[in-house]
C-alpha cells in the first residue's frame, strides 16, 4: 500500500479554518449569554421599579385618638391619595389638636368629624379631643339680639329672662338623638326648648283622659320611649318629659304675624285647649279633639347640655351627642 504524503501547509490551513469556526461559535454563545443576562436584568429592574412605583405603593396610616374613637385604628391608603377617616369625639368633648409623624400634613373638620390626609409615608396621626366647656344655651345666648328682623328676641317668663327665635331663621337647627330639631327658645331657667323639624305622625287629641290609648300624650310617650329614652340624661322636664308647643309660643315665633321657621304648611296640634272638646292648632284654628292631625313633639334640654359641634344651619346643625 502506498503511503500518503503529509502536506503540512494544507493541514495547517485546515486547522486555522477549524479554529476560526470555533472562535465564531464561542463568540455567538457568549453574545447570547450576555443578551440573556441583559434581558433578565432589565426585566428585574423594570419589575422592581414597577413594584416600588409611588403610584402602586400602599401606605399605612395609624391613628391614636384621645377622648374619642374611630372604627379603624389603621388605614391602608394609596400613595399621595386624599384619604378621609371618620373619628368621633366622646360625649361632651370637642376637637383640640392633631399631629402626624413624618412631617405629614392633615386636617380635621369638626362639623363632619373627618380627618383628611394626603400621606406619602407610613404615618401615625394623633388626634386629641378636650372637654367642651361651652353649653348650647351659652352659645345661643351669645348671639346678637334682634330688634326688627328675624333673629333672637328677648322676653320674660315665670323663671326669668327668656330668649326666643322669631321669623324664618335658618340657624336654630339641632341634631339630637338622630332627629333634627329646631330651637324654639332658651327658657328663663336656661333650659332649651326644642321642637322636631318634621311631624312624627298623626294622632287624635284627648284632654279628658291622658292615659287613654287614644290620647295624644300616650302617643308622645310612645315616641319618647322608642326614640329618646336612651338620651334622657340630657332632657329636663319636671312633670312631662315630652309635650307640645303652646298657641302663644307659635305666635311668638312669627315675624309681622306671618313669617316663621315653624312649618305652617301643615296643620298640627298645640297644647292650648279652647274648650273641653276642641284644641287650638298652629294656625290658631280650633279643631275637635277627635280630629286626626300632625304631631310635632317638644322637649326641654338641660341648661348645661354641651355643644359638641355645628353652627345651627341645616347643613351643619348644632350637635350635642
Amino acid at each position: 500500500m502506498a503511503k500518503r504524503s503529509f502536506d503540512a501547509e494544507k493541514e495547517l490551513q485546515k486547522l486555522q479554518k477549524y479554529l476560526g469556526s470555533l472562535k465564531v461559535g464561542i463568540s455567538i454563545i457568549i453574545g447570547i449569554c450576555i443578551l440573556t443576562i441583559g434581558i433578565i436584568f432589565t426585566y428585574s429592574v423594570v419589575k422592581l421599579a414597577s413594584k416600588n412605583s409611588p403610584e402602586e405603593q400602599k401606605i399605612k396610616i395609624s391613628l391614636v385618638v384621645n377622648n374619642g374613637y374611630t372604627a379603624k385604628a389603621e388605614v391602608q391608603a394609596s400613595y399621595n391619595a386624599l384619604t378621609s377617616i371618620t373619628i368621633e369625639p366622646n360625649n361632651g368633648y370637642v376637637y383640640d389638636n392633631l399631629s402626624c409623624t413624618n412631617n405629614q400634613k392633615a386636617s380635621f373638620e369638626s362639623g363632619q368629624n373627618h380627618l383628611t390626609i394626603r400621606a406619602t409615608k407610613n404615618t401615625e396621626c394623633t388626634i386629641n379631643f378636650k372637654l367642651n366647656e361651652l353649653s348650647l344655651a351659652t352659645k345661643i345666648s351669645n348671639e346678637q339680639i334682634a330688634t326688627e328682623n328675624k333673629g333672637l328676641y328677648v322676653t320674660t317668663d315665670d323663671l326669668g329672662e327668656s330668649l326666643y327665635y322669631k321669623g324664618n331663621v335658618d340657624n336654630n337647627y339641632v341634631s339630637f338623638a338622630n332627629i333634627l330639631w329646631r330651637v324654639v327658645r332658651i327658657n328663663g331657667d336656661q333650659t332649651i326648648r326644642l321642637i322636631t323639624n318634621e311631624p312624627i305622625g298623626q294622632s287624635i287629641y284627648s284632654i279628658t283622659d291622658s292615659n287613654s290609648a287614644d290620647s295624644i300624650q300616650n302617643y308622645l310617650n310612645d315616641f319618647y320611649t322608642h326614640n329618646l329614652q336612651d338620651y334622657e340624661r340630657y332632657i329636663d322636664n319636671v312633670n312631662l318629659k315630652i309635650g307640645l308647643l303652646t298657641k302663644d309660643e307659635v305666635e311668638l315665633s312669627k315675624l309681622n304675624n306671618q313669617e316663621t321657621y315653624l312649618d305652617m304648611t301643615k296643620t298640627w296640634w298645640t297644647m292650648s285647649s279652647k274648650s273641653e272638646n276642641s284644641v287650638y292648632t298652629n294656625n290658631s284654628i280650633d279643631y275637635k279633639i277627635g280630629s286626626n292631625l300632625d304631631v310635632y313633639p317638644v322637649i326641654n334640654l338641660k341648661k348645661d347640655t354641651p355643644l359638641i359641634a355645628g353652627d345651627g344651619t341645616l347643613n351643619n346643625p348644632y350637635k350635642i351627642n
